[in-house]
């Protein structure tokens, strides 16, 4: 029988007790996150609960966000990201960090930005639909052909 320990402590100490010492454990933490990515942890999940948990959506966005332009209006009430989408992104973060690639502190690193730009660049299908299309015009005003641009009625 192999025993059992009660561990509580920081990610640090999850490294140590975990990753490099090879010790097989149990343990929870949220999604999204990358931080345990590393470990390749298999999911453990009730698929009542499951289901449930990713019908649930909110978005919450900064007022003046909405009212700055449409197509950015457009962009946040159209957005939907699956949670496959999101892990396919927080994998490619731990594969990063498996290879000692990590963000650093300075104002304009690409560590992020760059998983994301491939992400989209890979995933056009999906999010080409939160996009307006050139012809899409607000309330009020029409598509001139002849101008190509949108105009008031």
């Amino acid at each position: 029988v192999a025993p059992v320990a009660r561990l509580v402590a920081t990610n640090d100490a999850w490294w140590e007790a975990v990753y490099y010492m090879q010790y097989n454990a149990t343990f929870y933490w949220w999604l999204p996150d990358a931080t345990f990515g590393m470990l390749r942890p298999e999911r453990i999940a009730f698929r009542e609960v499951e289901e449930a948990a990713t019908d649930i959506a909110l978005k919450v966005v900064w007022q003046p966000a909405l009212e700055a332009d449409e197509s950015v209006q457009h962009l946040l009430e159209h957005m939907s990201l699956k949670p496959t989408g999101v892990m396919e992104m927080l994998h490619t973060v731990a594969a990063a960090f498996e290879q000692d690639i990590y963000p650093t502190r300075d104002e304009g690193d690409p560590f992020y930005q760059k998983i994301a730009c491939d992400w989209l660049r890979a995933n056009e299908e999906i999010w080409s639909q939160w996009v307006p299309g050139p012809k899409s015009c607000s309330q009020g005003h029409y598509f001139d052909e002849a101008s190509r641009k949108c105009e008031p009625c």
